[in-house]
Formats: structure tokens, C-alpha cells, sequence
């Protein structure tokens, strides 16, 4: 074990001890959580303990919360549910004071999209923080948030130099989320598998924004994974190719769920 974590260069690895999945993750510190049989957690853990300062800090019981990484888990008896606390995003609508605006059913809108020469002009520089600053907090939620994921990304390609459709844009995504902070991803298997049959279908959900850039003209695939009924990741990309139709920008599209559901696979 020690041999692997001189080695380990990444920020994130998932790694198999016996029949225990711990997760690693390093930011400004190790993070780990473990998942399997309560006997063996507690001898992977002793181990762990021997090669790093680990502390156990929580356990994830029936109907129980547990903090990982800022994100609060709830566990049931047939789900694990994934949050974050509702002052988050209150802290966000707070700084840009829309705690009292009036939520949005959607985190965009294609109004947004039409091209407008006064939406097109830059921001003051005193007027650049106002807009980063709330993009930053926001891309912690896009783990948890598939539904956010193409706005947020959106915003973060703008924030070098913001103009007043990245305000509009980012005015109306936290009025989506000002109406939608009770938002949780439940983890629950929706399938079960019989004893004659053991094999496994990953399904893939695609869709794509074509030439949703309006100064590149590029389009935007976005999928979501499923194992057993259970989002395993969902992402948003922007297609490097430009698409010259909305079939081809599909294309593109489906390339990119296949791709992930072969990796699962």
C-alpha cells in the first residue's frame, strides 16, 4: 500500500480493497469514503491509519446525514440522497441580491440566445468580480445539478471577459435556482437483477444546444449515464467540430454517449 500512494499523482482514484470501494480524493486534503461491509471498512480503515492521519468523521446510517465534501448525504432504506445545503444558495442569491426575485422554471431560455448588439458589450472592470465570483461557487452544484451543467458552462466560457448577456444569462440561472434549492439526486437502484440473468445495460440519454455559441458557432453535447436506473455521471461538452445541421450536431451527440457508456462498460 505504501508503494501506491508514492505513486498516486492524481487528484482523484477509485480503488478495490477486498470487497470495499473507498474513494480518494485530494484537494487541500486527503478525502476518503468507503463503501461495503461494516467489518471490512473498519480493517481497510485500520489500514489506511497505519500509512495516513485518517480520522473517521461520520457514517452513513438509515436516516442518518453524512458530510462529504461539502455535499450532505441522507441515507433511507432503499436510497442515498446527495445535496447541498439550501444556505449555499441562499450565500449566492444573497451577493447578487436576488434573494426575492421570482424563480424561473428553466436555467435558460432561448430569448437569451438571440444576439443583441447592447447584450454584446463588455462590463466595467469593477463589474468583472460581481460576475466570477458567483460562476466559482456555482461549479461546485454541477456534480449534483445535471440540469445546471450547460448553463454553468456557459458562464465559466465567458468569465475572462464578461458582457451583459453573461449577466442576463447568470440573472436568470439563479433565478432557477432560487425556486429549485431543495433540489436532491437520489441514488436508488430502479432494477433488480434475477438469479438467471446477470447481465448489466448501461443506458446513455443524449441531447445537444446546436450552435447554442452564438461567436463560434459551435454545439453542445450533453449525456447522462445510467446503471440499474441510477445516474452514474452525466457531463456537458462543447462538440469541437461545427456542426452544419441540427442531425449532424445529434451525430456528434450520440458519439459522445457511446463513448462514455463503452468506459463504464
Amino acid at each position: 500500500m505504501s508503494g501506491y500512494f508514492r505513486q498516486w499523482s492524481t487528484i482523484q482514484k477509485e480503488v478495490l480493497f477486498g470487497n470495499v470501494n473507498v474513494l480518494f480524493t485530494v484537494q487541500k486534503m486527503c478525502a476518503v469514503f468507503a463503501t461495503g461491509d461494516k467489518k471490512a471498512i473498519a480493517d481497510v480503515v485500520a489500514s489506511l491509519q497505519k500509512e495516513l492521519l485518517l480520522r473517521v468523521t461520520g457514517e452513513l446510517s438509515e436516516d442518518q446525514e453524512a458530510i462529504f465534501l461539502g455535499r450532505l448525504m441522507q441515507r433511507t432504506s432503499t436510497s442515498v440522497e446527495m445535496f447541498m445545503e439550501t444556505s449555499h444558495i441562499d450565500c449566492i442569491l444573497e451577493q447578487a441580491s436576488g434573494k426575492t426575485c421570482r424563480a424561473a422554471p428553466t436555467p435558460g431560455t432561448d430569448a437569451l440566445k438571440k444576439g443583441k448588439a447592447k447584450l454584446a458589450e463588455a462590463l466595467l472592470p469593477e463589474e468583472h468580480q460581481q460576475c466570477r465570483k458567483p460562476v466559482g461557487q456555482l461549479l461546485g452544484l454541477c456534480n449534483l445539478r445535471m440540469d445546471v451543467m450547460c448553463a454553468v458552462r456557459e458562464l465559466s466560457r465567458g468569465i475572462a471577459a464578461p458582457t451583459m448577456d453573461q449577466r442576463a444569462k447568470r440573472k436568470h440561472l439563479l433565478r432557477c435556482l432560487g425556486g429549485s434549492k431543495n433540489y436532491a439526486q437520489e441514488i436508488c437502484p430502479k432494477l433488480r437483477l434475477s438469479e438467471k440473468r446477470s447481465s448489466l445495460d448501461v443506458q446513455s440519454y443524449v441531447g445537444n444546444d446546436w450552435a447554442g455559441d452564438p461567436n463560434t458557432g459551435h454545439s453542445t453535447s450533453g449525456v447522462a449515464t445510467y446503471l440499474l436506473g441510477v445516474n452514474l455521471q452525466s457531463n456537458s461538452r462543447t462538440q469541437q467540430t461545427i456542426g452544419l445541421s441540427r442531425r449532424e450536431a445529434e451525430l456528434y451527440a450520440i458519439g459522445a454517449g457511446a463513448v462514455d457508456s463503452l468506459v463504464i462498460r
